[in-house]
């Protein structure tokens, strides 16, 4: 048989097309796989095949005498397709920062009509209402702070608070403003108060000298933090409003008329920095640079961050909830969560730690190339494994130990069965540990490179890219008599069965099922799309992958779409829960969540 190289030397000094095809047809099925492997996109994967190819072609007469080819090929196919995932996450931020600026502009506009009403409304309250609504959208305090302010418990201020926006909403419904009660919390949290001018604060503290300058100290710095989100017309409104109060206090104080003066020269002074502020944003809105757009982003992060406060105790929303915090906080292949926290593990040695309290992500990037694949959480301890044979374990997702690895192989899988860990991966490779810091290397008696695991308390199941293997003892591993050979990717006991799914290649249908794991039944589904991620809670089984998160309660028959977004992009490789909800994580910065009682 004529060798790689001497094929490729046809190629390139010839131009055959016959050597280049037949070099083709020996390594497509490795190139594709890698690729696959890494995007988990059948699309993708066919398109870093065909760059991989054409590097080859462009390389032929470069490349040296002895040179492996079936090393440079997956050499060059893991680069492109890391390059592939890359260009698809940044493009996607770029999608997701248009659809932020898109929201603030929609924001912005709703509050232009609220403002100039916002005081009117306010006074229409009754004092207790009112004292309610400043302490928790204007001072942003939480509800207990509020009980406490006004000698209440947090249930009854809770009620106080929803009773007095609701009142408001009435109020703005009647000027022919039309907004939920929600969304006008979020809009008074987000705006009603906005920073004073630097330099302020020193300049108010030098005039006051006396009760009478407090006063009139304080009303100039009610008008400027409202002025500050005002257009110049409101300048002009609370400058006529400021001079009919500075004339009332000149009949009733004339002895200290002179103070008064001095308040009048503070108050020019701040019109006139106030008209300076006005023009440095109008500067700020015609400018398109990267700067501008940077701190757009952070806005919108500060106005989600108050979306989240305000809504702290509100009714649990049984809906999706996106958890990435508008961070960029990466792509991911797998996910664990407790009470405390969620930790999300991805490429090129990406970990990202929520706390689950605050909705604050954690980042941290390790040294090497390698990608996080999977984690598993148990004993109050989190187990990661990586690509070439890497192990960590942490006590809380932030503080990371390396453990010994019997392996140099790519890790792609790990499980917790409740006496062990399992890990798997490439060529075959299964480990065990009891604890997650000593591990030995088990006999799997194949080549498949295995993805998840699966235990119903007597039998294990593997799966992996070429099918199903499974073990009474996780120590020696067989293959099922009529096991499909199928690219699996994750599995599940479902209390009665194993479920096994995979990655719907030619839209067939990607779902197995089995009592024992011995004889495996495809099942009879509409469900056809590339599937990376199965668990079951409850009795309800999930799986998750191309753009879907669907369920079954009926052991896999009939499956139901949870996750019903417009946005088609999601592509989802793990999922977890932790009693409370279940998360999927994937690419571009994809965590969402949502209530295990929810339907």
């Amino acid at each position: 048989m004529t060798s790689d190289l001497d094929l490729l030397e046809e190629f390139a000094h010839e131009h055959s097309q016959d050597a280049f095809g037949e070099i083709v047809r020996r390594h497509l099925d490795l190139v594709y796989s890698a690729a696959l492997r890494q995007v988990r996109s059948p699309q993708l994967a066919e398109e870093i095949a065909q760059s991989v190819f054409a590097d080859l072609a462009r390389s032929a007469p470069k490349l040296k005498p002895d040179t492996l080819l079936t090393a440079w090929l997956y050499t060059v196919t893991r680069r492109t397709a890391i390059d592939v995932i890359r260009i698809e996450s940044r493009r996607q931020l770029r999608e997701q920062i248009a659809v932020e600026m898109s929201n603030m502009n929609a924001t912005a506009h709703e509050w232009m009509q609220i403002e100039p009403l916002l005081d009117e409304a306010m006074a229409a309250l009754d004092e207790s209402d009112r004292s309610a609504v400043l302490l928790r959208f204007f001072e942003n305090k939480s509800l207990r702070e509020v009980g406490e302010a006004m000698g209440t418990s947090d249930d009854a201020a809770q009620k106080r608070v929803s009773r007095a926006v609701e009142r408001l909403r009435e109020f703005f419904s009647r000027q022919n403003v039309k907004i939920g009660a929600g969304g006008l919390a979020v809009l008074i949290s987000a705006n009603a108060v906005q920073s004073a001018p630097v330099g302020l604060s020193a300049t108010v503290a030098t005039g006051a000298a006396s009760a009478i300058t407090t006063i009139g100290l304080n009303m100039i710095h009610k008008i400027l933090m409202a002025g500050l989100a005002a257009t110049m017309v409101g300048i002009g409104l609370y400058t006529v409003h400021l001079q009919k109060q500075i004339g009332q206090l000149e009949e009733q104080q004339a002895p200290l008329a002179g103070q008064i003066r001095q308040l009048q020269r503070e108050r020019d002074e701040a019109t006139n920095e106030l008209a300076a502020v006005a023009a440095e944003n109008l500067q700020l809105q015609s400018d398109q640079s990267e700067t501008e757009l940077l701190r757009l982003r952070d806005e919108v992060t500060r106005l989600q961050n108050q979306v989240n406060h305000s809504a702290e105790n509100a009714t649990f929303s049984p809906k999706w909830q996106n958890w990435n915090n508008h961070q960029t906080i990466g792509s991911f292949y797998a996910v664990a969560s407790t009470a405390m926290e969620t930790v999300a593990v991805g490429i090129d040695g990406r970990i990202a730690t929520r706390n689950n309290a605050t909705g604050i992500w954690n980042i941290q990037s390790f040294t090497g190339d390698p990608d996080f694949r999977a984690i598993a959480c148990a004993n109050n301890q989190y187990v990661v494994v990586r690509e070439a044979g890497f192990i960590m374990t942490s006590p809380d997702g932030i503080r990371w130990t390396n453990r010994h690895s019997p392996t140099k192989e790519n890790l792609l899988g790990l499980f917790w069965d409740g006496h062990q860990y399992l890990a798997g991966g490439d060529k075959g490779t299964i480990l065990s540990s009891p604890d997650g810091i000593e591990w030995t290397r088990r006999n799997s008696g194949s080549q498949i490179n295995f993805y998840g695991f699966s235990y119903s308390g007597t039998r294990y199941v593997a799966v992996g890219n070429d099918g199903i293997r499974i073990s009474n003892d996780a120590n020696t591993w067989t293959t099922p008599a009529n096991a499909p050979s199928v690219p699996f990717t994750a599995c599940t006991w479902t209390g009665t069965e194993f479920l096994a799914c995979g990655l719907g290649l030619d839209k067939n249908p990607t779902i197995y099922t089995s009592p024992e794991g011995d004889v495996w039944t495809l099942r009879d589904t509409t469900l056809t799309a590339s599937l990376r991620a199965a668990m079951t809670i409850n009795g309800t089984i999930y799986v998750a992958g191309d753009d879907i998160v669907e369920k079954s309660t009926d052991g896999g028959t009939t499956w139901t779409n949870t996750f019903n977004k417009s946005k088609s992009n999601n592509l989802f490789m793990g999922m977890a829960d932790n009693g409370e909800f279940l998360i999927v994580v994937g690419f571009n910065g994809n965590v969402w969540a949502k209530p295990v009682s929810a339907p």
